[in-house]
């Protein structure tokens, strides 16, 4: 037989005796039995075979509660997490602003932008309006009245650009202009003015830039060591008021602008 736990056996004497029911068997049983007895015979007895049991106290049912652990105290680094400030509201559309400030602040950090026209760009002004070249030799360079100056013919006729600066000053009327025109075995007609005392050396300049390389398409890289010539000029037309800070002003902007290095004296 399988032997009951007395803890058992004791709780079911309890709900027994808490219903009212007869309790049988035990060391307590006969104590139970004899208590009630008196009660029965003095409420006139009952019905069935049963003994009336005084109510006691419930023996508790279910598993034992057993007591709580007490919780376990936060580490340092959460303690720490909870003292540190959090992050305000606002603070978020700026952060979100921050890659668009930059770039705006990037864009401040360029150059502006030079809005003067280069020495190449400023010689077709003067190519056009001032010196009247595309009249006589087309806006394109590619002659009528005058003669070609497009398609590398200025190459053929004027090796040295400074060449080319010295014709432009002096014309066909000059006869020094007239024998430097006629170097190559080409013959004046005539009817080429000389702009030497209506246009500045800066202007004269501007104009060979513009007629020997974008128009003839010349590379102005290879005249690099040519263009040094254009300090003999003041001394060669003084007729002109050319003067040698003049030239080294032009000679220094041409270098600058087309990273080229003019040969000094």
């Amino acid at each position: 037989m399988t032997e009951i736990p007395q803890h058992l056996l004791d709780r079911t004497r309890s709900r027994r005796q808490a219903l009212g029911l007869a309790v049988s068997g035990g060391d307590g049983g006969g104590a139970a039995t004899g208590a009630a007895a008196p009660a029965a015979a003095a409420g006139g007895g009952g019905g069935g075979g049963g003994v009336a049991v005084a109510k006691g106290p419930v023996a508790p049912s279910g598993g034992v509660e057993r007591p709580k652990a007490a919780p376990k105290p936060p580490a340092p680094y959460e303690v720490a997490y909870q003292r540190r400030k959090k992050i305000p509201a606002w603070a978020m559309p700026v952060v979100a602003f921050l890659p668009i400030w930059a770039f705006l602040y990037a864009g401040t950090l360029e150059a502006p932008k030079s809005t003067n026209p280069t020495l190449l760009e400023a010689g077709a002004g003067v190519y056009a309006g001032a010196a009247g070249c595309s009249g006589c030799h087309g806006a394109s360079g590619g002659g009528g009245v005058g003669p070609q100056l497009s398609g590398g013919r200025l190459a053929e006729r004027y090796p040295n650009p400074v060449d080319q600066v010295r014709w432009i000053a002096l014309g066909s009327a000059d006869p020094r202009g007239k024998a430097l025109f006629e170097t190559n075995g080409a013959v004046s007609k005539g009817g080429m003015p000389g702009y030497g005392k209506t246009l500045s050396l800066k202007e004269i300049v501007e104009d060979v830039l513009h007629t020997r390389y974008t128009l003839s398409g010349l590379p102005l890289e290879d005249d690099a060591e040519a263009w040094a010539e254009l300090r003999a000029l003041p001394e060669e037309f003084p007729e002109f008021s050319w003067t040698a800070e003049d030239v080294d002003m032009i000679l220094e902007e041409i270098a600058a602008e087309n990273g080229i290095e003019i040969p000094a004296e």
